[in-house]
């Protein structure tokens, strides 16, 4: 079994054979656990921040890794902020400028938005930020996360490939690479099925061709 954090530290010994890198575990699984979140981006990342613009400025989210998208509510239909990178959104942006934020950059952990609404009426404007987070590292008391368990083959060969510095002879890293691989792109081929299957469905549903007529139900 490969369920939670214990058992996957079990079975990676298993893998590796060698007694002198047992201690070293946990620093496998967590170096594989940063390589994850430079190499996924799937909808189990997912999160949701909630807040207002009142300055120029707004503190990232904890965990924050990448913006899917960025909202500002106060508009009907809600206005969508572009991104800009920082050496074109600083050109760009002027004091004459005013009203609803409608671009913004990440410089470090904040968000920077202009128009800068500082002292501008009305002063506060609610945001959805739509963002990828990190994945929530495994520890003897968070024993398990989503990726484990949609994945643990991605988690154990991922984890036996942070080994290599140990195992710089061992003839089974290409095996390893390629279980790895074939793990991950098999994940992101569900990823992609999980979101774009519904919207196959929902056509579906609204109507076929039969050939000589539209049927709907």
């Amino acid at each position: 079994m490969l369920t939670n954090y214990s058992e996957l530290q079990t079975i990676i010994g298993e893998y590796l054979e060698q007694d002198d890198v047992i201690n070293q575990i946990p620093t496998f699984i967590r170096l594989a656990e940063s390589r994850f979140e430079r190499e996924l981006s799937v909808h189990w990342m997912d999160a949701i921040q909630e807040g207002f613009i009142e300055t120029q400025t707004v503190d990232l989210p904890m965990g924050y890794l990448e913006t899917v998208a960025l909202f500002v509510s106060s508009t009907s239909p809600a206005t969508r902020v572009q991104y800009y990178p920082k050496h074109l959104f600083f050109s760009m942006t002027r004091s004459s400028l005013s009203g609803t934020p409608r671009i913004y950059t990440v410089i470090g952990t904040k968000m920077y938005f202009a128009p800068d609404p500082t002292g501008v009426e009305p002063e506060t404007y609610p945001y959805t930020l739509h963002f990828r987070q990190q994945i929530p590292k495994l520890t003897n008391n968070n024993t398990s996360n989503w990726l484990l368990d949609i994945a643990p083959d991605v988690y154990l060969y991922g984890s036996i490939l942070e080994a290599q510095p140990f195992l710089s002879d061992d003839e089974r890293l290409t095996v390893w690479t390629s279980m790895y691989e074939r793990g991950k792109d098999s994940l992101v081929g569900l990823d992609s099925r999980a979101q774009f299957r519904p919207q196959t469905e929902m056509r579906r549903r609204a109507g076929y061709h039969d050939g000589s007529h539209t049927v709907r139900w």
